[in-house]
């Protein structure tokens, strides 16, 4: 029908006011036909507000009779005859969609955009936007009923419905026939499809982040939200972290998510976690190994224990003590000796000397001897050894007043 219409030479004058000796200003539609036959059937339409004069000129034979249909409706507006000069002419009251045609009008449904899909091609388990766009010469309400050899419709009812891909994990990509039935309610129908291809699912890349040293008894977090999905789908990534590596048991937090956390433990250890992502097609692994540096505790080691030289000592001689101790962070060292008998010539040295007691008993007499070993961040160790003396006979004193001596004094 619109081909007809095309073939016409059709001549358009709007005129808001020719003179100002007209009563009311009209547009004028005049249509001159190259090719009388296609008048049998003409469309066209104006937009106006204003009376509309239509003039159709050329016609075959005076005496035919034409049927005025208006915006569409099943009933003729005007019947229309063709004078002497083979011309019929009418006015309507403003503009719209105008049928003139010899007999009954042809009732019609035509799509006018085919159907199609946006984008074509489409990720694996993505969305399309059907649209398809018809008109019923009548003016009928139209009805869609959308199919599809797979995947799914949002609403297969609607004129615009969105589909929804299938997954293609086949390697290549796949084509699908998309087709669309448009209806009115007298029962008139037409129909159109459409090939809407389908990519191959691209599996995600797993980021597990890279591997690193952290401190013992500290908050780590861990990150994989560098993978990705090269073509986003069919569903969105998920997460899946898991602890394959390792002495201690750490607690993920959030192993769900592309940065979970865990507490490292107190002591060295070398943690692997596998991250696992996946797009609801296809899935992709990656690890990670976090070392934990524990510091070095600071302890005091008594390396040679306490001892007396000589041991046994005798009875109030003395003894050199000695003992050899170390920090393991290095730390400044200071010492304590403590004894259960006898003195030192200084307590605090690191090999002081101690002095025995007498022994007088008749037999070897043992002592406690005991260091304390400290360091300047107040860490210490204690050690203690047996130191013995030994018993001497105890003899007399003897005294000795000298020699007699015969003084004289002087004769009366």
């Amino acid at each position: 029908m619109q081909r007809k219409f095309i073939a016409l030479f059709l001549i358009i004058l709007a005129i808001s006011a020719l003179s100002s000796g007209m009563a009311q200003a009209e547009t004028a539609v005049v249509i001159f036909s190259k090719n009388t036959a296609l008048v049998d059937d003409l469309r066209y339409q104006v937009s106006d507000t204003e009376p509309v004069r239509h003039d159709i000129f050329d016609l075959n034979d005076a005496g035919d009779t034409y049927n005025l249909y208006i915006n569409s409706s099943p009933t003729p507006a005007q019947t229309l005859v063709v004078d002497q000069n083979k011309h019929i002419g009418f006015t309507t009251a403003g503009g719209g969609s105008f049928h003139v045609c010899k007999g009954d009008p042809t009732h019609d449904i035509s799509i006018t955009s085919p159907p199609q899909g946006s984008p074509n091609p489409v990720r694996s388990g993505g969305s399309v936007n059907c649209s398809v766009t018809a008109v019923d010469t009548f003016g009928h309400t139209l009805e869609y009923e959308w199919h599809a050899s797979a995947g799914s419709f949002s609403n297969p009812a609607l004129r615009n419905p969105v589909w929804y891909a299938p997954t293609n994990t086949s390697g290549s990509t796949r084509q699908y026939e998309i087709s669309v039935i448009v209806s009115c309610s007298e029962g008139l129908w037409t129909g159109g499809s459409y090939y809407q291809n389908v990519l191959t699912n691209q599996a995600p890349v797993a980021d597990a982040g890279s591997n690193r040293t952290v401190s013992s008894s500290t908050l780590v977090t861990l990150d994989g939200c560098d993978s990705y999905d090269p073509d986003s789908g069919p569903s969105p990534l998920t997460y899946e972290w898991r602890q394959t590596g390792g002495t201690n048991t750490a607690t993920l937090s959030g192993s769900s998510t592309c940065s979970p956390t865990f507490t490292s433990p107190a002591s060295d250890d070398a943690l692997t976690f596998t991250l696992t992502v996946r797009d609801g097609a296809a899935a992709a692994s990656d690890t990670v190994t976090i070392t934990v540096d524990a510091p070095t505790p600071d302890v005091v080691t008594i390396t040679t224990p306490p001892a007396g030289n000589p041991n046994p000592v005798a009875s109030g001689g003395n003894a050199q003590c000695s003992v050899t101790a170390q920090d393991s962070l290095g730390h400044t060292l200071s010492y304590e000796w403590s004894a259960s008998g006898g003195s030192f010539n200084n307590r605090y040295l690191r090999n002081p000397v101690w002095h025995a007691p007498t022994n007088t008993s008749g037999s070897t007499q043992s002592y406690q001897i005991g260091v304390v070993v400290r360091c300047s961040a107040g860490q210490s160790a204690t050690r203690s050894y047996t130191q013995q003396v030994t018993s001497t006979t105890n003899v007399p004193p003897v005294a000795d007043a000298g020699e007699d001596q015969l003084v004289r004094g002087p004769i009366p």
